[in-house]
């Protein structure tokens, strides 16, 4: 085998190892950080899920309350044509009323 290959592969090992240690003692202290954070991401992932719930609960409630005022608003829609018919049906009293008045009563 000639001297450059044997060159070429002390590179190569030369080169790989120390990267090779350097990602490994990367993983062992990534896996440490993981392990000492890992209370304190449980509690705010329980915070959040009990956020979460709440909004879940406040969102029911909200949807509940839309639905009543969907009812009410179409019973106030209700509530405005029977209106609307009262006063229509009060105008034609009165103004037959105003005949009869005018009618009945004497002229001065």
């Amino acid at each position: 085998m000639p001297v450059y290959a044997w060159i070429s592969l002390a590179v190569f090992v030369g080169c790989t190892l120390p990267a090779s240690l350097v990602a490994v003692g990367s993983m062992i202290r990534m896996f440490r950080s993981i392990r000492t954070a890992a209370p304190g991401l449980e509690f705010g992932l329980q915070r959040l899920a009990n956020g979460t719930a709440a909004l879940e609960v406040r969102s029911e409630r909200l949807a509940a309350g839309l639905a009543r005022a969907e009812a009410s608003a179409k019973a106030l829609s209700a509530s405005r044509a029977q209106l609307e018919t009262l006063l229509w049906a009060l105008a034609d009293v009165r103004r037959v009323l105003r005949v009869v008045l005018a009618v009945v009563s004497p002229r001065k």
